[in-house]
């Protein structure tokens, strides 16, 4: 749409008072449908890559529809009202829904992550206040030092994975760590 269209467009948008219903071919609706099934899994608890946006990412399906009604507007503005929100006009819609589900992400510090990710990010950050992080340290000594977040060890090993996964922490050595009553891993 050219500048000189899109004055008389959007004029005769700001004189409209009832509420416009833009109509979706069956085609464009099931286009939508589709997109709504594939964004439902991310918002999963436990293992949706969106899941730390559940609040922001739920709505992205209504704004999805909404810009394919404003694309639709702008590349019709004679005839849009009248006339169904077209394929190709969902898909550019679609498009920008999947960037900005991916920008919101890294702008909100998701990054696709797992629940675990946070839980690795706490155990650097507990780490990082000891009196020397460089210290050989056991998933024990975690356990015990952050109870409150962790209420199985299970969780701190977890954690304590990822974090090696991403070279955060290695083992340094093969033997192994007398903690008392079991034998552990140090970690560094």
């Amino acid at each position: 749409m050219s500048a000189r269209a899109a004055g008389p467009a959007i004029t005769g948008l700001a004189d409209w008072t009832d509420p416009a219903v833009i109509q979706l071919t069956p085609h464009t609706l099931k286009l939508h449908t589709e997109w709504r099934a594939e964004l439902e899994p991310r918002l999963l608890a436990g293992s949706g890559d969106l899941e730390a946006l559940r609040d922001w990412a739920s709505k992205l399906p209504g704004a999805t529809a909404r810009l394919a009604g404003l694309l639709h507007l702008a590349e019709n503005p004679e005839r849009g009202i009248k006339t169904p929100v077209g394929q190709e006009t969902m898909e550019r819609a679609i498009i920008q829904s999947r960037y900005w589900a991916d920008h919101a992400m890294a702008a909100f510090g998701a990054m696709r992550a797992h629940p675990a990710i946070d839980d690795a990010r706490a155990v650097l950050e507990y780490l990082s206040h000891r009196d020397d992080p460089r210290v050989l340290f056991t998933q024990r000594e975690v356990h015990r030092g952050m109870q409150r977040r962790f209420e199985r060890a299970k969780d701190v090993a977890t954690a304590l994975s990822v974090l090696e996964e991403h070279g955060s922490i290695r083992h340094p050595v093969r033997r192994a760590v007398s903690t008392g009553c079991q034998i552990g891993r140090a970690h560094v």
